[in-house]
Order: C-alpha cells, then sequence, then structure tokens
C-alpha cells in the first residue's frame, strides 16, 4: 500500500480536528461596537477547505458526490432572493452556513477513509456528541442542582434547551443502533454508557418537543430491531436484554426530572399552551412571507415573524419564507438524495461498524427532521456542521471502498 502524501495526512488532522471541537465553546472578538464569533470547529473546517483548495490547484482533479449538485444550484438560487433582503448580515449568515455544508461534501468526497479511518472518525464524532452531552449535564447540575425549574432551562454559549438537544438526537440514534449490533460485551457495555449519557443530556436540555420525540423514535425503532432486523435467537435475546436495561436505566436516571417537569404543567394542554401558540404565529407568518414571495423568497434569515426575526420552527416553512418555492424543491431533492444514497451504501459484509455508523445516523437524520417541523435546524450553523459531517464519514468511507474494489490498495 502506497504511503499517503503529507498533504493527505494534514488535510486528514485538521477535519479530525474540526469534529473533534465543534462544540467547543466558541471565541468572541469584539471591536467597533459589534462582535464576531468564531467556532472552533468551523475554524479548522475552512483550513480544511483552504488546504484541499491548495491540493486541487497542484493536482487540477476533484471528485464530486452526485447529490452536491442539487445544494450548488441551491445556492445559486437562493442568490436572487437577495433582491428583497434588507438585512445582509443575517442573509450572509445563514448563506454561509450552507455555503460550508457544500465544503464539507466537496472535502469527504476528495478524501478516502479505509477501516481503521473510519473507525477513527466515527469515534471522534461520537465524542464530540459526547463533549455537548457532559457540557449540558455539568451546567445543569450547576444552575439548579439539578432539578427541572420554569425559565432556567439549559442555555450554552453555543445555544439553549431545543438547539442542543437536536444536535444530540445524531450520535444518540447511532448509538442506539450500535447498542443492538456489537460483536463484544465490551463493546455494548460502553455502548449503554455513552447511551445514557446522552439521554440524560437531551432530558436535562427541558426540551418537551426532543423528548416526546426522542422517546415515540425508541420505540419505533427497537421493534425493528427487537422483531424485523435478522439476528440469531441468541443474538435477539441479547437485545431484549440491553433494552429492558437501557430502559430501566433511563427511568431511574430521568424519571425525577422529568416529573417534575410533569408537575409544573409542561405537558398538560399542549395544544393551547403559550408557546405552542406563539409557533403556530410564526408559521401564519412565515406562510405570509412566503406568498409575499413565492419564487424568489425573502431571503435567508429575513422574515421578521413577531417583529423579531424568529426562525420558522419549521424547515420546510423557513425554506420556503427564506428562497421560494424553486429552492425549496431543489433542497427537498437534495435530502431525498441523500437517504437514498445512505440506503444503497450499506453493506455489512466490508466494515459492519460503518453499517451501523450508517443506519443509526439515517435514523438520526429522520428523527431530526421530524423534530425540525416544530423546532428550529436547517439553517443554523453548528447543527448543520454536524449532520453534514456525519455525512461527510459515510462519503469518504464508501468512496474508499469502492476503489478498494475496483483497483485494489494502491489506489487508496
Amino acid at each position: 500500500m502506497v504511503r499517503q502524501s503529507d498533504e493527505i495526512m494534514l488535510l486528514r488532522m485538521t477535519i479530525y480536528t474540526s469534529i473533534l471541537t465543534l462544540f467547543f465553546p466558541p471565541i468572541s472578538l469584539h471591536f467597533g461596537g459589534s462582535s464576531l464569533t468564531i467556532y472552533i470547529g468551523e475554524a479548522f473546517i475552512l483550513l480544511s477547505t483552504l488546504l484541499w483548495l491548495i491540493k486541487v490547484l497542484a493536482q487540477k482533479q476533484f471528485e464530486v458526490i452526485h447529490f452536491t449538485k442539487y445544494l450548488f444550484i441551491f445556492l445559486l438560487l437562493s442568490l436572487l432572493s437577495t433582491i428583497n433582503v434588507h438585512d445582509f448580515g443575517r442573509y450572509l449568515q445563514t448563506f454561509l452556513a450552507y455555503l460550508e455544508v457544500l465544503f464539507i461534501l466537496l472535502l469527504f468526497s476528495n478524501l478516502h477513509f479505509d477501516q481503521k479511518q473510519q473507525t477513527r472518525a466515527i469515534n471522534f464524532y461520537i465524542y464530540a456528541g459526547l463533549f455537548l452531552a457532559f457540557s449540558v449535564i455539568l451546567k445543569t447540575l450547576v444552575i439548579n442542582g439539578g432539578d427541572f425549574i420554569i425559565g432556567q432551562k439549559i442555555q450554552l454559549s453555543i445555544g439553549g434547551s431545543n438547539y442542543l438537544a437536536t444536535n444530540m438526537m445524531i450520535p444518540f440514534f447511532i448509538l442506539f443502533t450500535s447498542l443492538f449490533n456489537s460483536d463484544s460485551v465490551k463493546k455494548m457495555i460502553k455502548t449503554l454508557f455513552f447511551l445514557l449519557v446522552f439521554s440524560v443530556a437531551i432530558v436535562y436540555t427541558g426540551s418537551r418537543t426532543a423528548l416526546i420525540f426522542l422517546l415515540f423514535f425508541i420505540v419505533v425503532f427497537s421493534i425493528k430491531e427487537l422483531f424485523w432486523a435478522k439476528k440469531r435467537t441468541v443474538n435477539k435475546g441479547t437485545s431484549f436484554a440491553l433494552f429492558a436495561l437501557f430502559m430501566g436505566s433511563f427511568y431511574l436516571l430521568g424519571n425525577e426530572f422529568i416529573g417534575q417537569m410533569i408537575s409544573e404543567g409542561r405537558f398538560e394542554n399542549l395544544l393551547h399552551q403559550s408557546n405552542l401558540m406563539e409557533r403556530f404565529a410564526i408559521f401564519g407568518e412565515y406562510f405570509d412571507a412566503f406568498l409575499l414571495h413565492p419564487f424568489v423568497g425573502n431571503g435567508f434569515s429575513n422574515v421578521n415573524a413577531l417583529h423579531q426575526y424568529y426562525l420558522a420552527h419549521n424547515f420546510i416553512l423557513q425554506l420556503l419564507g427564506d428562497t421560494g418555492l424553486v429552492a425549496t424543491v431543489v433542497f427537498l431533492t437534495f435530502m431525498t438524495s441523500i437517504f437514498l444514497y445512505l440506503r444503497r451504501n450499506v453493506r455489512l459484509d466490508s466494515n459492519p461498524a460503518l453499517a451501523t455508523f450508517i443506519v443509526g445516523y439515517k435514523r438520526g437524520l429522520i428523527v431530526v427532521l421530524c423534530e425540525g417541523m416544530l423546532e428550529p435546524n436547517f439553517g443554523t450553523k453548528l447543527f448543520m456542521l454536524y449532520l453534514f459531517m456525519g455525512l461527510g464519514i459515510v462519503i469518504a468511507s464508501n468512496t474508499a471502498e469502492r476503489l478498494q474494489h475496483e483497483h485494489g490498495d494502491e489506489h487508496l
């Protein structure tokens, strides 16, 4: 096997670092009455992009995963909305988030992760989520001693309650899938511990939406794993035991906090609670904004909902209001292509850990899309960077396996 070039090794290291540091506290630079927030992981993504561009200019060749074209078209169409933009700062901030997603897809399309590198990248991806989970748990314990208190929901420097919970959904369901597919007792115990950390952290965010979706999809995917998955009888018995242990531990760790939420009336008359009614009002304003400019939109983050520039709390309405009908259809085509790609590239015969990651990632993507009908996610920077880094790991891994199958190790 040919030794990897120093350039490729450096590029991989910067990408690994960008994954690990994505949820680190950001750096704020203040000047002239304004401030600039720099996310450490984002900075390494941009550095990786620069290194990749240097490599491309030197070699004059690069690969592009096929569905990247839809994101590129979406970005071009979104530029049309600038004719209606009145706050270019807000527009540019969201535009750059989508542009960085494009960079991620281009970067990982030109990286080839062998099995060892796949394992390393997957571990770093989970560790990044664990850093966020431990930050939530620590902050909650420091703020209110682990008790639920109205008005004191978790808030970190990178975002608050619902946003934090949404980011943790993806690694949660990767680990949840891994729990049913681990090949050793040691891995099962490690996975179970990490899974419980995420469970507690999501509960501690105090997000009712996240908790409802979490419990619903735990049931859905558990039924699939326990009754539909093709396992030997002994493995199914182990799966039942693991699931029972997880649910029992989850109840013991989270029931007091959830019980306090229930006693405070957080789950009573959900359809008539003020914040849900406010969401419906935001939905109406975004739909009216879409009707005002149905073809080109109002520009990223330029819909003045409730006079505070709220995000739509519904990613489809957000896209319609921001970019118009045509661009929204293109973006939904982009997401559909991703699902088709993930379904085609689950291969248990190559690297079972990668196959488990892909299935878990796809499940996490389903959950955040459903949750995104009531909470903001697409258009928010760290969520999008973390989400598509996971997809990037799949792309780089499958590209390497395809090249190895076609040409042998010398081309990796």
